[in-house]
Parts: C-alpha cells; structure tokens; sequence
C-alpha cells in the first residue's frame, strides 16, 4: 500500500501464551476470528464489597500473535505508535505502519481510513491511534467491515475481542501510559471471539 512502512522480525518465530496453540486464520473478510476456537477457560474474579453482585469473569484465551499488525496514528498519537512498534517487532510481528511519520499536525481521518483498509485487505488486526481515539474510532467503525474498539482498561481490551469480534483497537496516545499499551495490545492481539449468543449481535453490526 503506497505510503506505508512495513517492519518485521523472524517469520519463524511464534510467540504463544499460556503455551496453548490455535489453529488461526485471518481472512480477507477481516473478521480477525479463528477456526473451532478451544474451550474457554473462565476465571471468577474475587468481588469483595460487592454482596449481590455477580463476580466478573475473565474472558482471555491464549492465541499466537498475528503474524501482521496494521498501525495508523495522526501527530499527536505518533510517539505510541513508535513505542507499539518496535514492542510488536521484538514479538516478532510484521507492522505494517500506514503513518503519519512525525508529529508535524496532520488531519486523522484519511490516515485511520487507510489503515483500516489495509486492515480488510490483509485480513489482520489493526491499532489507530490519536490523542484521545476517540475520534480514530468513530472514523474507523464508518468503514463497513471495520468493528473498532476504544480501549481504556485490560478488561475493555479483553471484552473487545471476546463478546464483540472487534479487528481494530483505538488508543489515546495522550491518555495512555506506554506499559499500558503494550499490556492492552498483548491482550487484544491474544484474546478469542467467545461466539455463542454474541454471535448474532456482531453480525447484526453489519
């Protein structure tokens, strides 16, 4: 794709958490899913002061990273994309970096669009970034195919992925610490779609 930059360590190199091998696949239909997921394991979390209250559920399952990750950031979430990238090369996963390059002001809505078309046609996840993502997320989900989620927290990483399929995550690069993003993308990159009765719901989305 003109314009993007692409970077990548060892092919041959996997990284698995938890030591639980999938067998993945990333269509070019981009719904970032995999074939016969594995049973899940669920952990109750404790939930203390809370007498009524349904305990929250982990919902992570351990998958390889993707072998490509799209990255798109305007000025102001430049310096997370940098730090997103090379995490994401020392795993040994290919980026391909749709911009911008610097944080001279750029406007983020063509850059997001690009990216996220990159996302459709190679069929991996993607991270846009600005200084909120907020608004790298509403551009992004009005491209038909796209399901992007803000993240803010490892449990809304998690879930993105688990009860809604989402292929694209949006970071505030102003508003989040780089640990942090690297914990959300290692969380977002490795969790399954749950399916079942979320199922229908995503596919309502289109």
């Amino acid at each position: 794709m003109e314009g993007a930059e692409c970077a990548g360590g060892d092919e041959e190199e996997t990284l698995i958490r938890d030591e639980v091998r999938t067998s993945r696949t990333f269509s070019t239909s981009s719904t970032f899913r995999t074939s016969a997921p594995p049973s899940t394991s669920q952990t109750s979390l404790t939930s203390q002061n809370l007498p009524n209250a349904v305990a929250p559920i982990c919902y992570h399952r351990a998958m390889q990273l993707p072998p490509r990750v799209i990255l798109a950031a305007d000025h102001a979430g430049f310096p997370l994309k940098e730090t997103l990238k090379a995490f994401l090369i020392e795993q040994g996963v290919d980026v391909m970096d749709i911009g911008t390059f610097s944080q001279d002001p750029v406007d983020y809505p063509q850059i997001v669009r690009q990216g996220c078309a990159a996302v459709l046609e190679e069929g991996v996840p993607g991270i846009v970034l600005g200084g909120s993502g907020n608004g790298e997320a509403m551009t992004a989900n009005k491209v038909r195919g796209i399901r992007c989620a803000l993240v803010y927290s490892d449990e809304t990483a998690q879930l993105a992925r688990a009860h809604n399929n989402a292929n694209v995550m949006s970071l505030g690069g102003r508003l989040t610490k780089p640990e942090d993003a690297k914990r959300f993308t290692q969380i977002f990159l490795t969790t399954d779609f749950e399916g079942g009765r979320h199922e229908k719901r995503v596919d309502d989305l289109e």
